[in-house]
């Protein structure tokens, strides 16, 4: 039903927990399937994005967060605001039609926190 790839993610997550210092955090839910998802979202030394998540969900959105915090971690703001929902989709594929809605829990998370940063609602003190 699932790749490999998924399930490796899922089994072993990368950057999975609530780091002590982030600028900005949001919070994804799916009211149908119950799904929770929430994005933290931090910049390194040289203003490089680091992310990671906690999760209550299904399999794609556990490791689909994981994939993307993985491929954010050290990339520039401009290059994680660039990524497109069709990439995720393509890195968790297959999914069955009823578990689509990870793409766009995923995708919706990451574009909320990057469009906060560009927005300037990024001031103040790390949390």
């Amino acid at each position: 039903m699932y790749s490999a790839a998924l399930w490796e993610h899922y089994q072993s997550p990368k950057h999975r927990g609530r780091p002590e210092n982030f600028q900005r955090s949001v919070r994804q839910s799916n009211p149908v399937c119950g799904d929770h998802l929430e994005l933290f979202l931090g910049f390194d030394s040289r203003q490089n994005v680091t992310l990671s998540f906690e999760a209550r969900a299904c399999p794609p959105v556990v490791a689909g967060a994981s994939m993307v915090c993985q491929w954010a971690w050290g990339r520039s703001r401009q290059e994680v605001l660039a990524l497109k929902a069709e990439e995720i989709g393509q890195w968790l594929a297959p999914l069955p039609p009823q578990k689509r809605h990870a793409v766009a829990l995923l995708w919706l998370g990451l574009q909320e926190l990057c469009q906060q940063t560009e927005s300037g609602m990024d001031q103040g003190p790390p949390r």
